[in-house]
Parts: C-alpha cells; sequence; structure tokens
C-alpha cells in the first residue's frame, strides 16, 4: 500500500523540484500564496500542465509536476468542481465535456446544452423502447424488440439544443441503416456496430445541428 503524503509534507520533500525559496522549517500552510503562485506559473516544457505521478505512475504523493517528457504523463483541462454524476457507497463519479478547439465560447455554449440538457427524444413508430440519453456516452439509448424502421423526433429549442446527436440501438443487428431527417435522405452520419456475445448494437453519430425540433428515421436496408 502506497504511503499517502499531505500537500504540506509533499510540498518540503518535493521543494527543490519547484526551485521554491522556502526553508523546511517555514509553515508551508502560512507560505500558501507563495507556493500557489510557483504552482501555477512555473515555465514548463509544455503550453499544459502536466503531472507523471498517478495513476501514470505510482509515485506515492498527490502531485508531481513534470518537467521534461522522459516518462508517462497526463494533463486535465478543466476541474472536477462539479456536482456528482453517480454515488455509491464506496465511490463517487463526476463527468466532464473536454477537448480543444479553435471556437469562441459563444459557439460551443449549445454543445454545452446539448449535453446537459439534451432534446426530448419520442419514439413515433417502430418497435422500439427509449431509455433516455446517457452522459456518459454523449448518446440517446433506444432497445430495439424487433427489427424494423423507427421514427422518432428529437424536441430541441433554444434551450436544448440540437447539436450532431448519436444514438446507440442495442440489439439492432449488424445490418446497415438507411437515414432520413424531416423526410429527406441523409448522407452526413457515421455508423458502426458493438458486438456482444449475445447481440449487435447500432451507433450512429448524425452530423447535424437544430434549435427546431426535428424528425429521425432508422430503416434497415435488407
Amino acid at each position: 500500500m502506497g504511503v499517502y503524503l499531505s500537500r504540506r509534507q509533499w510540498c518540503r520533500e518535493n521543494i527543490s523540484n519547484y526551485g521554491l525559496a522556502i526553508l523546511s522549517k517555514v509553515d508551508i500552510l502560512a507560505s500558501q500564496a507563495v507556493f500557489d503562485r510557483a504552482f501555477y506559473y512555473m515555465p514548463l516544457n509544455s503550453k499544459f500542465f502536466w503531472w507523471n505521478h498517478w495513476p501514470v505512475s505510482q509515485l506515492p504523493n498527490d502531485g508531481r509536476i513534470a518537467e521534461y517528457p522522459d516518462r508517462p504523463a497526463h494533463s486535465f483541462t478543466s476541474t472536477q468542481d462539479c456536482a456528482p454524476y453517480e454515488t455509491t457507497k464506496n465511490s463517487i463519479t463526476k463527468i466532464m465535456l473536454c477537448g480543444l478547439t479553435d471556437k469562441k465560447i459563444e459557439e460551443l455554449i449549445p454543445l454545452g446544452r446539448s449535453w446537459c440538457k439534451p432534446p426530448e427524444l419520442k419514439i413515433l413508430a417502430g418497435k422500439f423502447v427509449d431509455n433516455g440519453f446517457d452522459q456518459t456516452q454523449k448518446a440517446y439509448l433506444v432497445n430495439c424488440i424487433s427489427s424494423s424502421t423507427m421514427k422518432l423526433t428529437l424536441s430541441s429549442n433554444e434551450l436544448s439544443p440540437i447539436v450532431n446527436p448519436a444514438f446507440v440501438i442495442k440489439d439492432w443487428g449488424p445490418v446497415i441503416p438507411a437515414l432520413k431527417v424531416n423526410g429527406s435522405k441523409g448522407k452526413d452520419f457515421r455508423f458502426g456496430y458493438n458486438h456482444r456475445i449475445d447481440g449487435t448494437d447500432l451507433v450512429i453519430w448524425i452530423k447535424i445541428k437544430s434549435v427546431s425540433p426535428i424528425n429521425i428515421e432508422f430503416s434497415p436496408v435488407k
């Protein structure tokens, strides 16, 4: 079992790594402002902050900045200061939607809304069961009871927009899907399969953005 070090112990034992002009006899907690400035503004060989501690290594501490790319390291693009997605007796799960982009924040707001408050899905035709939206997959989950054409609507609006929706249709089978959007043949989409021991699921992604309700139709190509 590894030994967990407090921030104070860790700062003292790793003080040479940061070049801090703080003697070991000085209480690190009383010099928090100095530590934070050195921690967050230290020049690095990367445009991102990166670390080579757990989980990419077994170093027994709660933080170690990587100074050189000489071993596995990891970074982050945000923090975990958010509400838990799931809480159990022994764990807390938090999820974030992260990525790199050259778009402005105004252009990303619809994407965030589509994930945090996705449009309601309603099945209009076909032997399928709606299992809701799964944030961890950023996808709508649907069960296929019997192979047939599925018609559905996504009730999007300004607060719940559609931004490139994805669907995981359980037990669809290894069958190619045909797509229609608002009655017209869909062309800009991708699909693949998740092969399980007891069945095959269809995973389909559609490149489309809308703040108005849209009708979608999936049909098996036989």
